[in-house]
């Protein structure tokens, strides 16, 4: 009888187990299917100006903190958890709306079973590592004519920060942008002013009440008249007067 029970049990955990070990239901981002991305975080890399060997470098180091949590130290905020997804955009001075070069969730890596579930957890970790570190775009931009950064945010973070409706448990979206940061259209331009964050014209204005900003600013030695310290500032201001929040800013 007690023999009976043991195999009930036996065949009860391994069952357990297996349930456990199931392969999620993934769409073709591999983002949750049923419930969806549990946050948005959005890229933004400015090739108006070529990237020097430095900017490279640190564009490297800031995608492999994205996906790696061990190596983020500081910028522990930049990884990507699982059930998040990345998009990724460069920006353009083109006037058609801004388009995404890749979108991906981190499925999670949290199986280290030989079985067939948990090797496709693996493989499928190891194809949203690649999406993410194969973005460094290869060679040279051109120069570009306007710089709209700040249009870009306006467009991007309408299309995926959570609503000031979203439930309280809502996590805010994370904008993270690598940009000279110098705004140059003809609406407003750095190379002339930095207006009050508050007087800005309405189409450059959008809500960060749900998103947290990271703020890589690529120093560039032909406009050090331009990047001053008031100028790195300025971006403080800005996001905090769209009540948006700074989760990292730092000069590169």
């Amino acid at each position: 009888m007690m023999f009976g029970i043991s195999t009930v049990f036996a065949v009860g955990a391994l069952m357990i187990g297996l349930w456990l070990q199931r392969e999620e239901d993934l769409d073709d981002q591999l983002c949750p299917s049923e419930s969806g991305p549990s946050r948005e975080v959005i890229v933004l890399l400015d090739t108006s100006d070529p990237l020097t060997k430095k900017h490279q470098a640190e564009f490297r180091r800031i995608l492999r903190e994205m996906v790696s949590p061990a190596l983020s130290g500081r910028h522990g905020g930049l990884a990507v958890r699982k059930g998040e997804r990345v998009t990724l955009y460069v920006l353009n001075s083109s006037s058609e709306p801004v388009q995404p070069i890749d979108q991906i969730c981190n499925p999670g890596n949290d199986s280290g079973s030989l079985t067939r579930g948990g090797m496709i957890i693996e493989w499928r970790y190891n194809q949203f590592v690649k999406v993410i570190e194969d973005q460094f775009p290869e060679g040279e931009s051109d120069e570009q004519p306007e710089s709209p950064i700040l249009e870009t945010m306006t467009e991007i973070t309408a299309r995926h920060a959570p609503s000031r409706r979203a439930s309280d448990d809502t996590k805010p979206a994370h904008l993270i942008v690598i940009s000279d940061l110098l705004q140059h259209t003809e609406i407003l331009s750095h190379y002339e002013s930095y207006p009050d964050p508050n007087s800005l014209p309405r189409e450059l204005v959008t809500d960060l009440s749900r998103v947290e900003v990271s703020l890589f600013r690529l120093e560039r030695h032909k406009y050090s008249i331009y990047q001053t310290q008031k100028h790195y500032y300025w971006w403080s201001d800005l996001v905090e007067s769209m009540d948006g929040k700074i989760a990292w800013q730092q000069s590169l």
